[in-house]
C-alpha cells in the first residue's frame, strides 16, 4: 500500500480493491494445494497474516513510545517463518494507510454528515465511509482493521501528551490570572453575570498562543475517534455475523465483570445497625460472605480485566469516547478555555440543511472545523479529566447561550428569529450532551425557543 502526496480517495480505494483481489488470490491457492499436501492451508494464511499486521502494527506504535520493542523482541517475529521489519517508519504500510485515512478524513478536506455515516465533501459527495471499511476489511480482514484501531489510539494519545504539555506552558503568569478574573466572575454558572462579553474577550485575546494548538488538538482528535467508532462497530458487526456464539459469552462475561466490580466497590459503603442478638449474629456472617466476595473479586479483577479488554477491543466491544489515555495533573481552567474556544468555532459556522451538519464558513484552510468532529475532539479532552469538568463545562455553555439568548431577544424591535450563532450553539450543545453523555435541562427548553429539533 503507497499513496503518492494528495491522494485521491479513489485511488485509495483503487489500492485497497488491488490489495485484496490479490490476497485473494493466495488464499485460495492455500486452499487449493491443501487437499494435496494434507495443511490446512486457509488457517495458515489467516494466522501469517495477522501476525504480519499485528507486527507491523506493533512496530508503527513504536513511533509514540518511549521504550519500544525492537523486531527481534516481537511477540509476532518467528524464528520458523521470520518477517522482515521495515527498514523506517514510512516503509510501514500500516502507518502509511493510517495516514492516509486521517488525510482523507481531515477536517481539512471533508465534512462528517451523520446522515451520510461518513465523511462528504461540501457538495454532499461521499468520500470516507462505509465502502473504504468495507474494502480494508476485505484486504485485511478484521485483524487489520483492530490494528488501525490500535495505532489510531496511539495517535490520540500522542497528541493529548503534546497539547498537555503546551497549555501548561501557555496557561501561567498574566493568562492564569485573567481566566482566574474570569472564572470568579461568572460564578456561579446558574446566573446572569455583569460584563460577561468584555471578560471573555480579554481572556480570549490573553490566551491566543492556545487556539492553534487547541484546534489542531481538537481536530485530529475528533476525526481520529470516528474513525475508532466506526470501526468498533465494524468489529461488532463481523463479530455477531462470523461467531454469535463467542460474542454473546463476551458479552455476558463483560456484564458479570462491570456487576461484581461495582458490588466490590459498594460494599465497604454498606453498613447496618443490628437490633437483636439473632440479627447480629446473621448480618455478621451476612459480612463476613461480602468481605470474602470482595476480596476474591479484588484479587483477580487486574487480570481478569487485562485479559478480557483486548477480547473485547478485538470484538468491537469497547466505547472509544470513554477511553481514558493518559493520566496526570487537571489543566486548570480548562471548561473556561473549552468554553471561550466552542463560541469563537460557533461564530465561524454554519447549518447545512443538505448534510444536517455544522460547517465551517471560514476561507482559511487552517480554520476549518465542522460540528461533529470539534463535538467529539472536545469530549475527548474531557474525558482526560474527572466528571466535574465536563459538568462545567456544560454549566458554562449553558451559561454563555443563556447570555447571548438574553442578548438577542432584548433588543428593539425585538427579532422573530434566533440569531444564526444562538442557533449553532443550541445545535453544538445538544452533540456535545450526545458524545459526552452529560444531561442538560435546558436542552429542550432553548431547542423550543430557536425553533431548533
Amino acid at each position: 500500500l503507497s499513496f503518492r502526496s494528495g491522494t485521491k480517495i479513489a485511488e485509495l480505494e483503487a489500492s485497497l480493491e488491488q490489495l485484496a483481489q490479490q490476497l485473494d488470490s493466495v488464499q485460495i491457492a492455500l486452499e487449493y494445494i491443501s487437499d494435496y499436501v494434507k495443511i490446512n492451508g486457509l488457517q495458515l494464511y489467516q494466522a501469517s497474516l495477522r501476525r504480519i499486521l499485528y507486527f507491523h502494527a506493533e512496530q508503527e506504535v513504536n513511533c509514540y513510545l518511549k521504550r519500544r520493542v525492537t523486531p527481534d523482541q516481537s511477540r509476532f517475529q518467528s524464528v520458523v517463518a521470520p518477517i522482515a521489519p521495515p527498514a523506517t517508519p514510512s516503509d510501514n504500510f500500516i502507518g502509511r494507510l493510517v495516514r492516509e485515512l486521517l488525510y482523507s478524513a481531515s477536517t481539512k478536506r471533508s465534512v462528517y454528515a451523520d446522515g451520510e455515516d461518513g465523511w462528504c465533501d461540501i457538495q454532499g459527495r461521499p468520500l470516507v465511509g462505509a465502502r473504504t471499511l468495507d474494502l480494508i476489511e476485505r484486504a485485511l480482514g478484521r485483524n487489520g482493521l483492530h490494528a488501525i484501531f490500535t495505532v489510531l489510539g496511539f495517535v490520540i494519545a500522542s497528541q493529548l501528551g503534546e497539547f498537555y504539555r503546551s497549555y501548561r506552558s501557555v496557561v501561567q503568569g498574566e493568562q492564569r490570572a485573567v481566566l482566574m478574573r474570569f472564572g470568579a466572575a461568572i460564578e456561579p454558572l446558574n446566573t446572569l453575570p455583569d460584563k460577561h462579553g468584555k471578560l471573555q474577550s480579554a481572556a480570549q485575546t490573553a490566551l491566543a498562543k492556545l487556539w492553534p494548538a487547541l484546534h489542531s488538538i481538537v481536530a485530529c482528535c475528533g476525526t481520529a475517534q470516528l474513525l475508532r467508532m466506526h470501526i468498533s462497530k465494524r468489529l461488532s458487526r463481523s463479530s455477531i455475523l462470523d461467531s454469535s456464539l463467542m460474542h454473546n459469552a463476551l458479552v455476558a462475561t463483560n456484564s458479570t465483570t462491570l456487576h461484581h466490580i461495582a458490588m466490590a466497590a459498594a460494599s465497604p459503603l454498606q453498613t447496618s445497625s443490628p437490633t437483636s442478638a439473632g440479627e447480629a449474629h446473621a448480618t455478621g456472617s451476612e459480612k463476613a460472605h461480602v468481605g470474602s466476595d470482595t476480596a476474591l473479586t479484588a484479587a483477580h479483577t487486574d487480570e481478569l480485566v487485562g485479559e478480557l479488554a483486548p477480547l473485547l477491543e478485538a470484538s468491537g466491544l469497547c466505547s472509544p469516547l470513554l477511553q481514558v489515555f493518559i493520566s496526570g495533573d487537571p489543566l486548570p481552567y480548562l471548561p473556561l478555555c473549552l468554553t471561550i474556544f466552542t463560541s469563537m468555532q460557533m461564530a465561524k459556522m454554519a447549518w447545512n440543511p443538505s448534510l444536517a451538519s455544522l460547517v465551517c464558513t471560514s476561507r482559511s484552510v487552517n480554520e476549518l472545523l465542522d460540528g461533529v468532529p470539534l463535538a467529539v475532539g472536545i469530549a475527548t479532552l474531557l474525558r482526560q479529566s474527572h466528571k466535574s469538568t465536563t459538568r462545567t463545562y456544560v454549566a458554562a455553555l449553558v451559561q454563555h447561550l443563556r447570555m447571548q439568548v438574553l442578548m438577542a431577544f432584548n433588543k428593539e424591535p425585538r427579532p422573530t428569529e434566533a440569531p444564526t450563532e444562538v442557533t449553532n450553539l443550541v445545535r453544538f450543545l445538544e452533540l456535545i450532551c450526545q458524545y459526552t453523555r452529560e444531561e442538560c435541562a435546558e436542552l429542550a427548553l432553548f431547542q423550543s425557543v430557536c425553533s431548533v429539533g
